[in-house]
């Protein structure tokens, strides 16, 4: 990424972000952490972008009442209306796990079909790579294999409200986060994950 170990974030995102890892620190490492937080970040970027971003708005039919969507866990046909980031802190701590498990994550490991049909003609470029990528994070989570109920509700509360809505476009977030683990683990290791997720850079 062609980052120092310097976080490029306010005061306030990078407590956000040490206070996500000593909540998740029985999720795992701290390259798994570091996972499961690129993963709420994404969510609620991505949430940000279709209120804000020209290119993004016309991907709010998709959760609107009128969308129905075939929800391959269920095999049943949904509305998305509840599959945004801003949903979340409505859930009880002990639903949230199942609501990621069952409604937000076969959404978004499948998001690039659905938005075709959002768009007349081709997706626009940044949309496109930002959707791709959102598949493959999202298509290789282990995030509720690993991440235990206990305190989701207090790691939502963090992602929602600890980090200013302003940051989440305007800088680097997502670099922060693998940053944030760096005094935690081999530098190595890091290394290694900030590569394979140089694309963040962009988003």
């Amino acid at each position: 990424m062609g980052r120092s170990t310097v976080h490029y974030a306010d005061n306030k995102t990078n407590n956000a972000l040490k206070k996500l890892h000593n909540k998740l620190r029985p999720a795992g490492t701290p390259v798994q952490r570091v996972e499961y937080i690129i993963e709420l970040l994404l969510l609620r970027i991505f949430e940000t972008k279709i209120k804000q971003d020209e290119e993004f708005k016309p991907l709010r039919k998709l959760f609107s009442a009128d969308y129905v969507w075939k929800n391959p866990k269920t095999g049943t046909e949904e509305s998305n209306e509840n599959r945004l980031f801003s949903y979340l802190p409505t859930v009880s701590n002990e639903q949230i796990l199942s609501e990621l498990n069952d409604n937000f994550f076969p959404f978004y490991s499948n998001i690039l079909h659905s938005a075709r049909q959002a768009f007349e003609g081709n997706l626009p470029q940044k949309v496109q790579d930002q959707l791709v990528l959102i598949e493959e994070v999202f298509s290789n989570s282990n995030f509720t294999n690993n991440v235990n109920s206990g305190n989701l509700g207090e790691v939502i509360s963090i992602v929602a409200n600890d980090i200013e809505e302003a940051r989440l476009l305007k800088t680097d977030l997502l670099g922060d986060a693998i940053e944030s683990a760096l005094s935690e683990t081999g530098g190595t290791k890091m290394l290694d994950y900030s590569v394979h997720l140089t694309t963040f850079d962009n988003l």
